[in-house]
């Protein structure tokens, strides 16, 4: 007897709401050191993921490191006279579309992006990443709030350079104690030789390889070839976009049914302005203040626009009283649960239980806030 198999995924249709918003983040044009070509982005790491990112159900802003006018590496370009790229046919139905043309002749800079309007973050590749993203403080501190924030962060081939310096707010490396891949020396070897000559002014394996407490890891050369490590995904190339940016996808879709069991809840408060810089401290800015009715109250940022994941907030109401008895709302973490759980006291609180191991749930822990309230974190990162 046969083995009846029956694939079924999503595909956004035409009308259909947006389940959320992407920022993908690419090089403005550049001009190589070592060989005076005009450079940019690579085609294939922005309309991979573009397609991916369109299918499921998401709208897509493209900023870039100056704003205004992108331009992509020739190689890349599916018209080129080399032939390089002429198998790439989603650039080349992309740049068939006048929105797509008009998305790469205006955009934002990167510095003009509020991180939470996005669900995510995915950071093209390119030629031009290797001068314009690394040592990028602006791009660092964008990378590391989405990142802190909990939300999907990625970055592909090139654009992975920024996480050879990239540091989380307290200093640490983004990097440390992760698994991660980028363009590989066996890629670059054969790039060179290919034009005949180097290419690139530094490697990004040679530098990652340097680095104490990562794990840099690369697949066969040009291969489609992913990581994900909590909510950094890494991409190898330009064959992994598509991978990376169903990975993101698929941890969004994991995020937003974590969130379905409930539809509101109310966190009683007695000050509202002392509850505000208590979650704003341990959720890393996920809360921003809000009005219903006549009165006053504290949001909790939900980073999706579909109307499907729980919404709750803070109140000051004569009729509520904080409380450490009955039952515990957890709160997603947005990051590392001991990096929330480490800043609780300085900001007021008190720590009961600093973790509990949930399995495959994840790490919670158990505070009281600053109200008084007996209040769960809970995150997939220790």
């Amino acid at each position: 007897m046969s083995t009846v198999k029956e694939v079924q995924s999503y595909v956004h249709f035409h009308g259909a709401p947006f389940k959320g918003k992407i920022l993908m983040v690419a090089s403005s044009p550049s001009v190589s050191k070592q060989t005076g070509w005009p450079i940019g982005f690579w085609a294939a790491e922005l309309t991979h993921p573009l397609r991916v990112f369109q299918e499921a159900g998401y709208e897509v802003e493209l900023a870039s490191t100056e704003g205004g006018k992108l331009e992509m590496d020739g190689y890349s370009n599916p018209a080129d006279a080399s032939g390089y790229s002429a198998n790439d046919v989603i650039s080349l139905g992309y740049m068939q579309q006048e929105w797509f043309n008009k998305m790469l002749a205006n955009t934002r800079k990167l510095t003009e992006v509020n991180p939470q309007e996005y669900a995510a973050i995915f950071l093209v590749g390119g030629q031009g990443p290797m001068y314009t993203f690394r040592g990028n403080k602006d791009l660092e501190k964008l990378f590391a709030a989405f990142y802190e924030a909990g939300k999907p962060s990625a970055a592909v081939c090139h654009s992975t350079t920024l996480l050879l310096e990239a540091k989380k707010s307290n200093g640490e490396l983004l990097v440390n104690g992760k698994t991660w891949t980028g363009f590989a020396d066996a890629e670059e070897d054969f790039a060179d030789q290919a034009v005949g000559m180097k290419i690139q002014p530094y490697r990004i394996e040679t530098e990652a390889r340097k680095i104490s407490g990562t794990t840099f890891k690369v697949a066969a050369p040009f291969s489609s070839y992913a990581i994900q490590d909590g909510n950094l995904i890494t991409g190898q190339q330009q064959n992994s976009g598509a991978a990376a940016a169903e990975l993101v996808v698929e941890q969004l879709s994991k995020l937003i049914n974590a969130m379905n069991a409930v539809n509101w809840f109310e966190i009683p408060a007695l000050d509202l302005e002392r509850a505000f810089a208590f979650y704003s401290t341990v959720l890393h800015g996920n809360v921003r203040k809000g009005t219903f009715g006549n009165g006053e109250l504290i949001l909790f940022n939900v980073p999706f626009n579909t109307g499907e994941a729980v919404g709750g907030s803070v109140v000051v109401r004569p009729d509520l009283k904080p409380t450490t008895d009955g039952g515990i709302i957890y709160l997603n973490a947005f990051g590392k649960l001991s990096y929330a759980v480490g800043k609780v006291e300085n900001a007021g609180g008190k720590v009961v239980v600093p973790e509990i191991n949930l399995g495959k749930f994840g790490f919670a822990a158990v505070i009281i806030d600053s109200e008084g309230n007996k209040i769960g974190l809970i995150s997939q990162e220790a």
